[in-house]
């Protein structure tokens, strides 16, 4: 439902942060996916990392995933010149 909140309408990327990975027992990105029914947002850039405050795993991969999304809605054709 958040992605369809009025106030959250014109957000063009999402990382969703799945703390507590260091924890046994969590829901793993791929299951929170699921549960979310993430797969059927079509109209949004997402990703679901899995991270941990207590350890910073991840925190960078999120970051950079961020980053470099930004930089790909910003700037299209230097992200391909990249590519070749």
């Amino acid at each position: 439902r958040t992605f369809q909140e009025p106030e959250w309408k014109d957000v063009k990327i999402w990382m969703i942060f799945a703390n507590k990975q260091d924890q046994e027992g969590c829901l793993t990105p791929a299951e929170i996916t699921e549960a979310l029914g993430l797969e059927k947002i079509k109209d949004k850039i997402w990703k679901v990392q899995g991270t941990s405050g207590k350890t910073g795993q991840g925190l960078k991969e999120a970051f950079d995933w961020i980053a470099d999304t930004l930089e790909e809605i910003e700037n299209p054709s230097k992200i391909q010149s990249k590519k070749k």
